[in-house]
């Protein structure tokens, strides 16, 4: 669901509607909603507001049925998350980094890892390669240049 991420959301909402059991598109809807929530969250400063609020709450939901429903390879990608919101970015990091491996084409997975790294101490050069990957397969994510950059920055 590359291009166009507000339809995107739309239409893995819809699917949801249609098969809440249907784990491919609550991760997609998971990390299209993160992305998104992180840069209302950056542009916002420290007081989210009401979308992200909203937003924050859907990602919650997600997380949190994607524990339930037991399957291995969701439920690690949402402990990885959860790991992210908690702050243990270095733990985050392992397990996007294990998850982003099994979804090698996932791109968003990729930047996510990325991301972690990039807020993990001394991790600059593994954040430099995750995102490196992430823009491999999606040149123009603006997010996941920006980190690269950052990341960069800090290897010095």
């Amino acid at each position: 669901m590359e291009g166009d991420d507000a339809q995107a959301l739309v239409a893995c909402g819809a699917a949801l509607d249609a098969d809440p059991n249907l784990v491919a598109a609550r991760v997609e809807r998971l990390l299209l909603a993160l992305d998104r929530y992180e840069d209302l969250r950056h542009r916002g400063g420290s007081r989210p507001g009401p979308k992200a609020r909203e937003l924050l709450k859907r990602i919650e939901d997600d997380v949190y049925q994607l524990l339930m429903q037991g399957e291995p390879e969701p439920m690690a990608l949402a402990q990885a998350l959860e790991d992210f919101a908690a702050k243990r970015y270095a733990k985050a990091a392992e397990g996007l980094q294990s998850c982003a491996a099994d979804h090698a084409t996932n791109a968003r997975i990729w930047t996510w890892a990325g991301h972690a790294w990039h807020h993990a101490a001394g991790k600059s050069a593994e954040a430099v390669a995750a995102l490196t990957e992430a823009l491999r397969l999606r040149p123009r994510d603006a997010h996941a240049l920006n980190l690269r950059g950052l990341a960069h920055k800090e290897a010095g």
